[in-house]
């Protein structure tokens, strides 16, 4: 599988020795490869760049790792007395370790994509061991109805790796702004699970502009907790009357972060 800055090229197939070949139709330009195999952990390959009606060969063989690990992710909602339900639309997202200079990997490319929810709520992915990038768990509605869990530098080993994982809660009443230099707020209710002691942002994004502008912090209690509380920016940039999508973000210690999205 070959793929372009926007999207996928072209998919080829390995022949009876392991060799393959692409013949792609865009012009000349730089592509990264995905190669994949079923029971196997797809390898992103770095960088190539390719010339039109020229051969290009790669520097190296391409090896890709069978699966001999599972990570395990028992999901739950704001507090670990709460799981995420049985069915839920969870997403476990496992990125490649990235490089960088000419040869980089592209940026937030996922290496594994797909999860299986047991009958207790626990979420299987078939990997190979070794280290990754990051672990990001997703569970969503839509893309603008989402919460996210994100975790750096992980080591997997073979056999069976459990993990625990609380996706924060957040309520909210209302979130008024009127015009693009008028005093804009959100009341925030409620928010369970978040990082100890630690400022969470709230943010406006516009859908129609893309503008993605800061309202205000608010920190979370020692025990993780967001209590009832108004937060005001002065102005917000590019507001025109369209819906205004709410992010809520925190960074925690050793590469943690989180993200709850409120929209339609």
């Amino acid at each position: 599988m070959l793929f372009r800055s926007k999207g996928v090229v072209a998919y080829t197939r390995t022949d009876s020795v392991g060799a393959f070949v692409a013949v792609l139709t865009a012009a000349t330009g730089d592509f990264y490869i995905l190669p994949s195999k079923s029971g196997y952990t797809p390898s992103a390959i770095p960088i190539v760049h390719a010339i039109a009606d020229v051969t290009t060969a790669l520097p190296a063989p391409i090896t890709i790792k069978p699966n001999d690990a599972s990570i395990i992710v028992k999901v739950y909602s704001g507090t670990t007395g709460t799981s995420v339900t049985t069915g839920s639309n969870v997403t476990i997202f496992m990125m490649p370790i990235l490089t960088s200079g000419t040869n980089a990997y592209p940026s937030m490319l996922p290496i594994l994509t797909n999860s299986n929810v047991g009958t207790n709520g626990a979420y299987t992915l078939e990997l190979s061991s070794g280290d990754y990038e990051r672990l990001i768990i997703n569970q969503s509605g839509n893309p603008y109805s989402s919460r996210m869990a994100s975790f750096a530098n992980l080591h997997i080993n073979s056999g069976a790796n459990i993990r625990e994982v609380v996706l924060p809660t957040l309520g909210v009443s209302t979130a008024s702004c009127v015009l693009t230099t008028a005093p804009c707020s959100l009341s925030v209710e409620s928010g369970q699970g978040w990082v100890p002691s630690s400022d969470v942002s709230f943010n406006f994004y516009n859908k129609s502009t893309y503008d993605y502008n800061l309202v205000g912090k608010l920190q979370t209690s020692s025990e993780g907790v967001l209590s009832r509380s108004t937060v005001t920016a002065s102005t917000v940039n590019g507001w025109n009357g369209g819906t205004q999508y709410i992010i809520a973000e925190q960074s925690g210690p050793n590469g943690v972060s989180y993200t709850v999205g409120l929209g339609d």
